[in-house]
């Protein structure tokens, strides 16, 4: 019984395989999915670095977001970072710095975004 259901699985992963490859080759985008067809792939694999700093800035508190390849996400991200947390920010030396501690609320974003989070420091 269970050789039916993963050959029938098997044979549909096939279609679907087929039917991706045609939609790209008629000029569609690419389908995130992984080699064994089950579980999404994150469109970006950038890796940030997640940190809470307060050096140079009076004793004030940030958490700093390092590691985009691209300095126009920069900006789109912190609006909503902004946003999310509901503090001020700022782009520095292709860094996102939002004032306050709020690392969990970063990081939950970013990961959504589909981005790789590594925190540093304490």
């Amino acid at each position: 019984m269970s050789q039916a259901k993963s050959s029938g699985r098997s044979s549909s992963l096939q279609g679907l395989s087929a039917l991706a490859d045609l939609h790209q080759a008629m000029g569609g985008e690419t389908s995130h999915v992984s080699s064994d067809g089950l579980a999404p792939v994150a469109a970006r694999s950038e890796l940030l670095y997640l940190s809470r700093d307060k050096k140079k800035r009076r004793g004030k508190m940030v958490t700093l977001v390092e590691g985009f390849l691209e300095e126009e996400d920069l900006k789109v991200h912190l609006k909503s970072l902004q946003k999310a947390c509901g503090a001020g920010g700022a782009v520095e030396q292709n860094a996102v710095l939002v004032q306050g501690d709020h690392r969990d609320k970063v990081q939950a974003y970013f990961e959504s975004a589909g981005y790789r989070i590594t925190r540093k420091g304490g």
